[in-house]
């Protein structure tokens, strides 16, 4: 497949990071867990409300969890 389409010739797959808002930050860090060698690097914008959340959990990867604006959990 990296041969014959173009987007995926454009790409250094041996480098990847990865970057999800909300829904697609967890999605980021389950991928990360459960393929902890697939990405070189990962980060998260808004994700990880729940206390149970992977984003929460160690990474073996370098990863940046930001969150845009304080919350409460009342």
């Amino acid at each position: 497949l990296s041969k014959s389409v173009p987007l995926f010739k454009a790409m250094d797959l041996d480098h990847i990071g990865a970057l999800g808002q909300s829904l697609g930050g967890e999605i980021v860090a389950n991928i990360a867990h459960a393929h902890p060698n697939w990405f070189q690097a990962a980060a998260t914008l808004d994700a990880g409300i729940e206390k149970n959340d992977d984003t929460l959990n160690k990474f073996s990867i370098p990863f940046m969890r930001e969150i845009s604006a304080n919350r409460s959990s009342e």
